[in-house]
């Protein structure tokens, strides 16, 4: 170890230096701290100890390489099962200084009706447009001139007439504006079936084709699911689910009447067993009806007679007095 009291024989700082082969503000550092403390031994350093070991700090760093997505609080959790308790900013600290910063997601913002609306009615519509129109009646038309009419016809029908019949009943009410690009679609198709040019009439193509524009398929789905519901090949649980509009508007008339089970026993070979349940629980509902307006008629009487009465007390009384 370098002696101090070289210092003292006038040496010096840069010959200390050159002799020690240390830098000269090394020198100047070592002679002014013997000069102030009288030692040059590096004594114990006040504060706090650290909390969180080397070999906790390796099993933590490992954690998080192994897998990134664990937060600060599972890292608490585990140091606070060895009896280390430390803050979460303790732990990012350590992080960061390894060179390991964490990411937050991005919060997306709240959906508003219209575009929960918007998103509802173009989504699918848009995706299923974009892939019949841009990747398979494109892939379609390449090999169109090696095909005949009958190949292309089946091949289009295989492909895009499929995708576009998919779940599409549930379209039904929406605007012909948001099903348009599914017409857009199918005029496409019957246009490449005849190889005839984008801008030709394609009503008679359809015709043809014995194909229905997609909004008219829709209604047509929609009307045969009912139609099959309410006379018998539609699944039970269809069937119990729909109700016809005429037997309600029947009900409702035969309500204001006043002869609700009696007139429809007469037409009982004619009704469905839903529509025998629909009209025993109108008739429960009636039946309620009556008595709770009986019951009100009996109590708006009773009150009639009560004010008879009092008035008639109070007459008494002012002609008493």
């Amino acid at each position: 170890m370098m002696k101090t009291s070289s210092s003292q024989n006038w040496e010096g700082y840069r010959k200390l230096s050159q002799r020690f082969q240390l830098s000269v503000s090394a020198v100047r550092n070592i002679v002014r701290k013997w000069k102030t403390t009288g030692t040059v031994q590096v004594k114990a350093r006040s504060g706090r100890p650290r909390k969180i070991l080397n070999k906790q700090k390796r099993r933590m760093l490992r954690t998080v390489r192994v897998n990134p997505q664990t937060s600060t609080k599972d890292l608490q959790h585990d140091l606070a099962a060895d009896g280390v308790t430390v803050h979460r900013s303790t732990i990012q600290r350590t992080l960061h200084n390894e060179m390991l910063y964490g990411r937050v997601m991005q919060r997306k913002p709240f959906l508003r009706p219209h575009h929960k609306q918007s998103r509802l009615s173009t989504i699918h519509l848009s995706a299923a447009y974009a892939y019949c129109r841009r990747f398979l009646l494109y892939n379609i038309r390449r090999i169109r001139p090696v095909l005949s009419q009958e190949a292309t016809q089946l091949l289009v029908h295989s492909l895009v007439n499929l995708r576009l019949d998919y779940c599409n009943s549930l379209l039904a009410g929406l605007p012909l504006q948001v099903i348009r690009p599914l017409e857009l679609v199918q005029n496409a198709a019957a246009r490449l079936i005849f190889n005839l040019h984008k801008f030709t009439q394609v009503t008679p193509l359809l015709c043809s084709l014995h194909w229905l524009p997609d909004a008219a398929c829709i209604r047509f789905k929609t009307l045969m699911l009912t139609y099959k519901a309410e006379n018998g090949p539609a699944p039970s649980y269809l069937m119990a689910m729909v109700s016809a509009l005429a037997l309600v508007q029947a009900v409702s008339e035969l309500m204001k009447d006043g002869k609700i089970y009696s007139s429809l026993l007469l037409a009982g070979s004619q009704l469905t067993p839903t529509a025998v349940m629909s009209l025993k629980k109108h008739q429960t509902l009636l039946g309620a009806a009556k008595q709770k307006e009986e019951a009100m008629s009996k109590t708006n009487a009773d009150l009639d007679e009560e004010r008879d009465s009092l008035l008639k007390h109070l007459t008494k009384c002012e002609c008493f007095y």
